[in-house]
């Protein structure tokens, strides 16, 4: 054995863990520094199956579904704020802004399916002036202008359109992307599709206690199901990365014999937080369609439970004891 491979040997008994952490992500790394989020945290899962009988009479299927949606449709909310002394003036500022939006939206050939107005607010503001009297000061609130506040929505099919809708509505001095909502066409014929996948697991599951002598198909039962959507903005989770190299040394120059040490100093920044999306975790889903995600996705949950109902044996006959009384009728009688 040379000596590299020697320091190879003894570098992987003392780091066993540090050689798994390549592909870990800073998110990763920050959680396990500082705090747990349970819907995105992956190390040391516990198992999630969990076989008990909580009933000898009844029997339970359980099947879980799973579809992940592109979205056909985006509609992208900007918020618009004009102040204006006058009314008329902040009409008019309010519209000049809108215009710009439209025309830079078609110089840039952007394809916008609709472009709706939206009219929030339209108050006036008011200042505090001071006024003096002879043996008194009063502040009174006058009106010194106009807001008017509107919401701009733009309908478009391509995800990769918001950019230049972003930049359109930049030349126009709009900032405030309020939101972005996800639409998809005959999202019925989707849900569709993902019931009869689950309903048909249900039914292989039936098939395979054939295994075990239950014929499940004969039973009474009764079904539950429900579902429930899921739409990106409420997938978004943040966090903020953790580790920072000291520069202190790289930065202090070798001191020359007899002579002091030069004195660094280093000035804290304020560290990004950072906002990723994480889709709904498949742990805990029997039925999966279209499971590689590549952008942000509507994701349709769909649970079915079916619980059987064991049919209880009649007990077996016993012996009946009869005695015919004086008066000739005939009566049941327990003999212990």
């Amino acid at each position: 054995m040379n000596k590299q491979t020697l320091w190879i040997l003894v570098f992987t008994m003392l780091f066993p863990s540090g050689l798994k952490a390549q592909v870990m992500g800073n998110f990763q790394y920050r959680t396990q520094q500082t705090f747990r989020q349970p819907e995105v945290q992956q190390s040391d899962r516990r198992p999630v199956t969990n076989a008990r009988i909580a009933n000898n009479h009844e029997i339970t299927i359980t099947v879980n579904g799973l579809a992940n949606l592109l979205a056909t449709d985006y509609v992208a909310v900007f918020n618009v704020v004009q102040v204006a002394p006058g009314m008329v003036e902040a009409l008019e500022l309010m519209n000049n802004r809108i215009d710009t939006f439209k025309q830079h939206l078609q110089k840039r050939g952007t394809a916008v399916q609709a472009f709706h107005v939206d009219m929030i607010s339209f108050v006036p503001r008011y200042d505090v002036r001071k006024e003096r009297r002879l043996f008194s000061t009063h502040y009174n609130e006058i009106p010194d202008g106009f807001e008017l506040q509107q919401n701009i929505s733009v309908r478009y099919s391509n995800s990769s359109e918001l950019s230049a809708i972003m930049i359109a509505a930049a030349a126009a001095e709009i900032y405030d992307l309020v939101k972005v909502d996800y639409f998809v066409d005959n999202i019925q014929h989707y849900i569709d599709s993902l019931r009869e996948g689950c309903l048909d697991a249900v039914l292989a599951r039936e098939q395979s206690m054939n295994r075990l002598g239950l014929r499940l198909d004969t039973l009474r039962k009764v079904v539950a199901e429900e579902f429930t959507t899921i739409y990106p903005p409420g997938r978004y989770f943040s966090y903020q990365a953790f580790a920072r190299s000291s520069l202190a040394a790289a930065l202090a120059k070798p001191r020359a014999r007899g002579t002091e040490e030069r004195e660094v100093t280093m000035e804290p920044v304020d560290r990004t937080v950072s906002r990723f999306y994480q889709q709904v975790h498949y742990d805990y889903y029997d039925q999966i369609h279209n499971p590689v995600i590549g952008e942000p996705l509507i994701q349709v949950s769909y649970t079915v439970t079916v619980k059987y109902f064991l049919r209880n044996d009649p007990p077996p006959p016993g012996n009946r004891y009869f005695m015919i009384t004086p008066g000739g009728d005939l009566r049941q009688i327990d003999p212990r």
